[in-house]
């Protein structure tokens, strides 16, 4: 895995990102989280307040209305989803995270995320951190770049385009100002941007792209894939 030559200390850690969707969350990271622990390194992982306070929010509508917490999409009646909103909005003034949902409402979600991942990063113990993130969180990294904790970005399928959406420049236009050392790992068949040469032309000058066969789910990775995955961060962030 890593080589025992690395110098490794408390003050140096990993920040895993995960997407934005739990159930989507790829079985790949916590095999990468354990190789890194095991090297020695402080591991951390990232889900904002708002996020979380969404699951326990969905959870108890529908424990409590569950009729009306299904009312969501075009094929229920618009009355039915003005409920649904209505109610959530209650649940959600109890929430301690309320201020960021109405940050969120002001800001966009997109920066809100960012804000929400600095934040977390600044209140770490260690001096300096790597992160590690997939899809959204890939966005709120590369955001927040110029953090000084920030030492190194690895993203896994970073979402350049999302496959319903015309382009939106959220997602793109700040990647060429990242100077900290970035590498980007994606799918050949990644619906959010395949990889291929074309991806450069978004990215610094010295990112490194490395694809690898699989989508942007990242799951079920061969062993031989995932040690591919780790010789790669391995000479991201391993201080010679």
């Amino acid at each position: 895995m890593f080589p025992e030559t690395a110098q490794m200390n408390a003050s140096c850690g990993v920040v895993f990102v995960g997407r934005s969707n739990r159930a989507k969350q790829s079985d790949t990271f916590p095999r990468l989280s354990r190789a890194l622990a095991l090297r020695g390194y402080p591991v951390r992982w990232f889900e904002s307040g708002r996020t979380a306070a969404v699951y326990r929010m969905n959870a108890r509508m529908t424990r409590v209305a569950p009729a009306i917490a299904a009312s969501t999409g075009r094929r229920h009646r618009l009355h039915r989803r003005i409920i649904r909103i209505l109610f959530k909005t209650l649940i959600a003034l109890g929430e301690k995270e309320r201020w960021d949902f109405l940050r969120a409402a002001i800001v966009s979600p997109p920066v809100a995320a960012a804000r929400e991942l600095e934040r977390f990063i600044d209140g770490l113990p260690m001096e300096r951190v790597h992160i590690i993130a997939q899809s959204a969180g890939a966005i709120s990294a590369t955001k927040i770049a110029s953090n000084p904790k920030i030492s190194t970005i690895c993203c896994f399928g970073y979402p350049f385009k999302h496959p319903d959406n015309p382009a939106e420049s959220y997602r793109t236009r700040h990647l060429p100002a990242v100077t900290k050392p970035l590498l980007i790992i994606q799918g050949t068949a990644d619906e959010y941007g395949p990889a291929s040469p074309d991806l450069r032309s978004v990215l610094p000058p010295h990112a490194r792209l490395i694809a690898i066969d699989c989508d942007h789910d990242y799951a079920n990775l061969s062993d031989a894939m995932v040690e591919q995955v780790l010789a790669a961060l391995r000479d991201l962030i391993e201080v010679p």
